[in-house]
């Protein structure tokens, strides 16, 4: 009998041994694994929130672009609907709304150079009585065509900060659906790991307790 207890005690002292082993490394991966989660979700936050700042940013710049074109339709329209200069709201409005959008126009000194010729010619002098027709029709003819270049431009410029923003919100999604994927896959993995290691737990409890008893059994046995 002392002899079948010793045997059990030492193989359940392998098992013991085994399962904290087993429960040991379970344990590290749970950590690695939620190192991992906590970083991805740091990466996300920041990325989420680099984001919202670059689309606040496109916002801003395609609206500045579509103020531009509204005051450049306005101003074109007035040139062709009276015989008057650019003068008042709707001058001072294209020369704030023009000025503001050239000092951030990505075609740089292109666009800068037509909106200097507009405000040169709109704050040209005005002519003389006898030659009023013919200095407007010369004056709104120039200021239109370069409104009509601007317009463009603007055209353009517009289209290309569009699909640069598609493209940066294409490309943010693809690194967010990799992030959040590769989260939810380690999440499902430490879970899984956690249950084994409880269970483990549980059964290395159990294998102790019964360690213990036989223990018990052959102190008895040998006192006996």
């Amino acid at each position: 009998a002392i002899e079948k207890s010793e045997k059990e005690i030492k193989k359940m002292d392998a098992k013991i041994e085994k399962l904290e082993a087993e429960i040991t490394k379970l344990d590290d991966e749970v950590k690695v694994l939620g190192e991992r989660i906590d970083e991805i979700t740091g990466i996300v936050d920041e990325k989420e929130a680099d984001r919202k700042t670059e689309h606040e940013e496109y916002v801003e710049e395609a609206d500045d672009i579509k103020d531009a074109i509204k005051a450049i339709d306005k101003a074109m329209d007035k040139l062709t609907g009276a015989k008057e200069d650019l003068e008042g709201d709707v001058g001072d409005k294209l020369l704030q709304t023009l000025t503001q959008v050239a000092m951030h126009s990505r075609r740089g000194s292109q666009t800068a150079g037509n909106v200097q010729s507009v405000i040169a010619l709109m704050q040209s002098d005005k002519p003389n009585k006898e030659g009023v027709d013919h200095a407007y029709n010369y004056k709104s003819t120039k200021v239109t065509d370069i409104l009509r270049n601007l317009r463009r431009d603007f055209k353009t410029e517009l289209k290309q900060v569009d699909d640069d923003e598609h493209e940066k919100k294409a490309t943010h999604e693809k690194k967010m659906l990799a992030l959040n994927n590769e989260k939810k896959f380690k999440d499902e993995e430490k879970t899984e790991k956690e249950e084994l290691s409880a269970e483990k737990s549980e059964e290395l409890s159990e294998t102790q307790e019964d360690r213990d008893e036989e223990i018990g059994r052959a102190h008895v046995e040998l006192q006996s």
